[in-house]
């Protein structure tokens, strides 16, 4: 089973929980948490401010009252609409930490890295810094009705997350910071406290249900920008953040998943094969044989009820992380349904949960990756979240130094290794607004390494090819048998070539073009041969007998044709 996400206990807490089977069992099926009152957990007060100034960095302004603040106008959920999940309520529970009975102080709202929190009401920012426990917190004083409250905002990961300063005022929907893991965390999230007569003053929460029953709701994943009024209402359909950032397009976008290669015939179950294909094209990293290899130490293809923590289905989603990621797809990989409508034992729904997950793993990671602040192969990075969570691996600058954890990569890795065939990546999907020469070559580039084979090929892919006591045995490639998955491919299935070299070169929809003006895409011949343009001089080819796709440099003497769409 694979704890995921904000399900990942705090510095020292794996060890902790193996030790002790029944926190274990606790630990993973209560969802993130912000705690105070117990331990070394939130920001515990000693009844003034000067006890919390001395834990909260840039605190200390003065203990207000409510006459000193403005009324507010306007009470706003604190995350947008569409970013978050409720994984924690107010009240008594046990601590899926430290095992101990407690009153959770607010309300968890689990959340990708770097997802904005809003200020819910107008008012004064207080404290905005470290807390103890907290990582980093913003709290804000505010004038509700006449009455000085608070709402706390904890678990911002970095002072460079923060977006105010003590003493400036705020506006209602006024971006205030980013949600992190700070401090004692389980995962990213926000912990959102609402403290009549004051936080710094010594108070404690109330549950923040009623407030936020009344406050309105921010829509679609609409920043708004520092000073202004309120959030920016947003029309479109809403994303979580990780899914915003550039980079390789979504399912039913355009290209391929990413580098790694295909999956190698007969290595995982067929009826897995397509879906893996279609996941492949989510994100970058997320290749088709890393999802299989997941899969394959997950629960090795099967059908899962749930475990003694819940999780369950083909990919072991635990029922917290399913209601974010396990939406129900079509057969094309699409959403067609909420968040948490699939059903984790259809191989689709769980695959593109599967992949959806990884890849907003890699998006949170990337920056942290070219920060520095963990290092590593983000492969390996991010199937060491996958086990051990976000938390962990940023706690420990890379992967955690767990058995499980370190094991569970070094696994998948191995069976990647064998899952991988020199290939294309995935069901390649053209963007309309690409050049298709473009688009050629990067089907073409996918099949780097895959073996000559004559009258291997055709507009699938790789083929078994003709009988010849020369050819290798296995799938492969001649150099027309290249040149026709690659066009057919890149171009929707709306181009065909004629199969062979020399009726290439005088297909119909094709022009000459001189050897000195050859853009990518262009096909250039010789005797009995053809090869696709990949720009800059050079060209990529299925060569001949005992080698396989490769790069190389333009030849002299080659006459070059450009493909009319």
């Amino acid at each position: 089973m694979t704890t995921k996400w904000w399900w990942v206990a705090g510095v020292g807490a794996v060890a902790t929980f193996v030790a002790v089977p029944v926190v274990v069992m606790l630990f993973v099926v209560l969802t993130v948490t912000a705690v105070w009152g117990q331990g070394d957990c939130a920001p515990t007060t000693g009844g003034s401010s000067r006890s919390d100034s001395q834990l909260a960095e840039g605190g200390g302004v003065g203990v207000g009252q409510a006459g000193d603040l403005a009324p507010t106008t306007k009470r706003v959920w604190p995350l947008a609409e569409g970013t978050y999940q409720v994984s924690g309520e107010w009240g008594p529970r046990v601590n899926p930490v430290h095992g101990s009975s407690e009153v959770h102080g607010g309300i968890d709202l689990a959340a990708p890295m770097g997802t904005p929190m809003f200020a819910a009401m107008d008012g004064r920012v207080v404290a905005a810094g470290q807390a103890q426990g907290f990582g980093h917190w913003v709290v804000i004083d505010h004038n509700d009705d006449d009455k000085l409250v608070s709402t706390v905002y904890g678990h911002i990961q970095s002072a460079g997350d923060l977006r105010v300063k003590a003493g400036q005022e705020v506006k209602a929907g006024q971006e205030i910071a980013l949600v992190g893991s700070g401090g004692t965390s389980t995962g990213a999230h926000l912990h959102f406290e609402y403290v009549p007569g004051g936080r710094l003053q010594g108070n404690q929460g109330v549950d923040p249900r009623p407030f936020l029953a009344a406050a309105e709701k921010i829509a679609g994943s609409g920043r708004a920008a520092p000073g202004d009024g309120g959030a920016e209402t947003v029309d479109d359909d809403t994303r979580l953040v990780a899914h915003q950032s550039s980079g390789p397009s979504g399912v039913g976008n355009c290209g391929f998943g990413g580098p790694g290669g295909n999956l190698k015939a007969g290595a995982i179950p067929e009826e897995f094969v397509r879906w893996y294909q279609i996941a492949s094209q989510v994100c970058e990293e997320f290749t088709a044989p890393l999802g299989a290899a997941q899969t394959k130490q997950e629960g090795n293809f099967q059908q899962h009820g749930a475990n003694h923590a819940g999780a369950s289905g083909y990919t072991q989603f635990i029922p917290g992380t399913w209601a974010t990621w396990g939406r129900k797809v079509d057969d094309s990989g699409n959403p067609v349904g909420p968040p948490g409508s699939g059903d984790p034992n259809s191989i689709g729904d769980a695959v593109m949960a599967q992949a959806n997950y990884m890849c907003a793993i890699f998006a949170n990671q990337r920056p942290l990756i070219e920060s520095g602040k963990i290092k590593g192969d983000p492969v390996d990075l991010a199937l060491a979240a996958y086990n051990a969570g976000e938390g962990a691996v940023i706690e420990y600058g890379g992967i955690p130094p767990y058995a499980e954890t370190t094991n569970y990569v070094s696994r998948i890795r191995q069976y990647m290794q064998e899952m991988t065939e020199p290939g294309g990546q995935g069901m390649f999907q053209p963007n309309p607004d690409s050049p298709l020469g473009e688009q050629i070559v990067q089907v073409a580039q996918s099949y780097l390494g895959q073996p000559y084979v004559w009258g291997g090929g055709d507009i699938n892919g790789p083929t078994s090819g003709v009988p010849h006591p020369q050819n290798p045995g296995g799938a492969g490639l001649d150099c027309s048998g290249l040149t026709t998955v690659a066009i057919y491919k890149a171009s929707g299935g709306t181009l065909t070539p004629p199969r062979l070299a020399e009726s290439q070169q005088t297909w119909d929809r094709t022009v000459p073009v001189p050897l000195a003006e050859v853009q990518a895409g262009d096909l250039l011949f010789e005797p009995g041969h053809v090869a696709i343009a990949t720009g800059n001089h050079s060209l990529i080819e299925s060569p001949t007998f005992g080698q396989s796709v490769s790069e190389g440099p333009i030849r002299s003497g080659m006459t070059a044709r450009r493909i009319v769409a």
